[in-house]
């Protein structure tokens, strides 16, 4: 992929974004943002929407075994009672699940009619294999959306992040960001503030570090590809991309070799023993084990070290936008969505879940219980605002604001480029040869890209 496409996709999100909301601002019906009605009691005038309408269909869902899926399941039985539809839930650690949608979206049988999809992980390698059913068509008819949709609520980052080619594929259920989560106690007992930029981070990680009492500075993950969701954002931080100006792979370019130095700097001087063998589970246990300073990781966890049954330290936990690096401010978004497969026989009952399920008072829902969401409304409702955390609520909302990428590169084969990448990683963490093996990889990933793209 040459960098003109890379820009044209991005533009052609955008315009198709714009098109959507022109559609989809005459189904608004004037909901007021942080309205709390729930779709399994259709508010008045909604009488003309028939939700029973596909009363009968049943639909198989297959998921990522997520947070968002935990928390869904319970309550499918309002889904069910609201359209007469029912519904078969399937879900699976991701390895597994992403192997299992794969073969049956390859049969064609159209066995899935909804599925979790992370488009920044395989978005263009589905939309390749045209398994993805295009959804702007059902966003912008009256007669299969219901009036208090409104699709405008969704933050226009996410909505282009779950649009390929120019096509909505996917309606997001959460999002999450490379964010700074740190232990609000230790830092005032230090006083050290928030870190703010690349250097403060590094000062922080220095001065909480103290390995004898069982306290490390930062936790970054260390683990081969695992890592490189991560690690991205210290990429755009440098100035760094996967592509350069000319299209081509950019993984031994200065910035990417500089962003490579510091991660294994900061990961070796300043993480716990053996960091190249732990992602994020790991990390999150040290951190709930109350094992160290900082978590620089995605901003879901905020659930797991938030958690009392489980989390040594929730409640003496801070959070902070990722700092800046010393040639821009950017962080990597990331976030899942549901799709309808093209193969499904199911379209219209399929889209009533969609629905359903993004709808606001899921969304709300969703991040009462901690998990970041696309609707603007959701962050701005009493029900939630009233309690909720305003550090870790800013932080978010600041990610959303200067994220101009997502944690993959922007290619078919993002799995194959996320194994070549590790290795890198790995070599800086344990003070290997950094250029030589950026310059390995490199090589690795034109390879890839020609043979897929």
């Amino acid at each position: 992929m040459t960098s003109d496409r890379v820009r044209r996709h991005r533009g052609e999100a955008e315009l198709n974004r714009r098109r959507l909301l022109g559609g989809a601002l005459g189904l608004a019906g004037g909901v007021a943002v942080g309205g709390r009605r729930s779709l399994a009691a259709p508010a008045a005038g909604q009488d003309a929407f028939d939700w029973k309408r596909f009363e009968g269909s049943q639909i198989r869902l297959l998921a990522n075994a997520h947070p968002w899926t935990n928390s869904v399941k319970p309550v499918l039985g309002e889904f069910q009672e609201l359209t007469g539809i029912q519904i078969q839930e399937e879900d699976l650690p991701e390895a597994q699940f992403r192997q299992k949608l794969t073969t049956e979206l390859s049969q064609g049988t159209g066995s899935v009619d909804v599925m979790m999809s992370a488009p920044a992980q395989e978005g263009l390698k589905y939309d390749q294999a045209g398994w993805y059913e295009p959804l702007d068509r059902f966003v912008q008819d009256p007669t299969l959306t219901a009036p208090d949709y409104d699709f405008a609520d969704f933050s226009p980052r996410p909505i282009e992040m779950q649009t390929v080619n120019g096509k909505l594929i996917g309606i997001p259920v959460q999002l999450e960001s490379t964010m700074i989560i740190y232990r609000k106690d230790l830092f005032e007992e230090k006083g050290i503030e928030a870190p703010a930029t690349f250097a403060d981070l590094e000062a922080a990680a220095q001065a909480l570090h103290d390995p004898d009492n069982r306290l490390f500075g930062v936790g970054l993950r260390g683990k081969g590809a695992a890592a490189t969701s991560q690690w991205a954002s210290f990429l755009y931080g440098f100035g760094g991309d996967w592509l350069g100006q000319d299209g081509q792979p950019a993984l031994a370019s200065q910035p990417a070799i500089d962003a490579f130095t510091y991660y294994g700097n900061l990961a070796r001087n300043y993480g716990p023993r053996g960091v190249e063998n732990n992602s994020w589970a790991e990390n999150v246990a040290l951190f709930q084990q109350g094992q160290l300073g900082i978590l620089v990781d995605a901003s879901v966890f905020k659930v797991n070290v938030e958690d009392p049954t489980a989390s040594t330290v929730a409640g003496k936990v801070g959070y902070a936008a990722f700092p800046e690096g010393p040639a821009a401010h950017d962080v990597a978004l990331f976030t899942w969505g549901l799709s309808i497969p093209a193969s499904s026989k199911n379209k219209e009952a399929a889209w009533y879940f969609l629905q359903w399920a993004t709808s606001k008072a899921q969304n709300l829902a969703l991040l009462q219980k901690g998990i970041p969401v696309a609707r603007q409304s959701a962050w701005q409702d009493p029900a939630y605002t009233e309690g909720s955390n305003k550090e870790f609520d800013q932080a978010q909302q600041t990610s959303i604001e200067i994220s101009k990428h997502t944690s993959n590169p922007p290619v078919v084969s993002v799995q194959e480029v996320r194994d070549a990448v590790g290795p890198v990683i790995v070599a800086a963490i344990q003070g290997g040869d950094v250029a030589g093996a950026a310059q390995q990889a490199n090589e690795a990933f034109k390879n890839i890209v020609a043979q897929s793209g």
